[in-house]
């Protein structure tokens, strides 16, 4: 974990190569300690103020996670850390995470997915 953050350049192109090609829940709780988790990406405003998201590889891997049993108690403490994010492409990931959820915790999200508002 520690050469995770250390020889890994935190940037799109590697944590999409990383996240993607990992495929096992083991790494949850060691990932979360290490604080990978803790700022989903925000708002990118280009020269002319136009906004756009990225897609953080990290919520893609939850909802790939979010799949497997045992992972889904560990997935959802996560992810109540970033419900309130505005990046789209986190949103999307986060409602196929509550979609895999069993319903009582899926339950839970949806105060905080019904906050999200759609900005003109």
């Amino acid at each position: 974990m520690h050469q995770l953050k250390e020889r890994v350049p935190p940037n799109l192109v590697t944590y999409s190569y990383f996240f993607d090609k990992l495929n096992s829940y083991h790494w949850l709780v060691s990932l979360r300690s290490k604080g990978i988790f803790k700022h989903p990406s925000g708002a990118v405003y280009d020269e002319e103020g136009r906004l756009s998201f990225l897609p953080w590889p990290q919520s893609r891997y939850l909802a790939r996670m979010a799949k497997i049993p045992e992972a889904q108690n560990t997935v959802f403490e996560i992810i109540l850390t970033f419900v309130d994010t505005e990046n789209v492409y986190v949103r999307e990931d986060i409602i196929e995470i509550a979609l895999a959820l069993p319903i009582h915790k899926a339950a839970q999200l949806l105060p905080n997915i019904q906050k999200w508002k759609v900005k003109s």
